[in-house]
């Protein structure tokens, strides 16, 4: 029989290991994430389409899909907090709002700028 020495010592290792595997999993997910969630995939290509919808200067589509653009980060931001730092979200929420700014004063150079700004922002969230 193992003794009741040998079981302490053995959980005394695996416990805080296992403990450790599951926390790095876990803040590692951020790629898993976007990946999984309809808002994670359906972020970039609505990125591109905004692009296509400023470039042509259509400003009244372009407000309803910075909205929806809006609403997938909405619903998407929560689970990203988990892998990444909140300066990484609170920057990503600002220039979606700076976005909207220069949607409504139809700024085509500072939309395309602060559209790029959110292409890098959100490739960076898969590191």
């Amino acid at each position: 029989m193992i003794s009741s020495d040998k079981i302490k010592k053995a959980a005394a290792y695996l416990i805080p290991l296992l403990i450790l595997i599951i926390f790095t999993l876990i803040l590692t997910s951020g790629f898993f994430l976007k990946k999984t969630f309809e808002a994670g995939t359906t972020i970039p290509q609505t990125l591109e389409k905004l692009e296509l919808i400023i470039v042509g200067e259509s400003w009244g589509e372009a407000e309803v899909m910075v909205d929806s653009l809006q609403h997938q980060w909405d619903t998407l931001a929560p689970y990203l907090q988990i892998s990444t730092t909140e300066s990484d979200i609170k920057d990503f929420s600002k220039s979606i709002t700076s976005l909207k700014g220069y949607i409504r004063g139809e700024e085509l150079g500072s939309a395309l700028a602060e559209l790029g700004l959110l292409n890098y922002i959100w490739e960076q969230f898969e590191y």
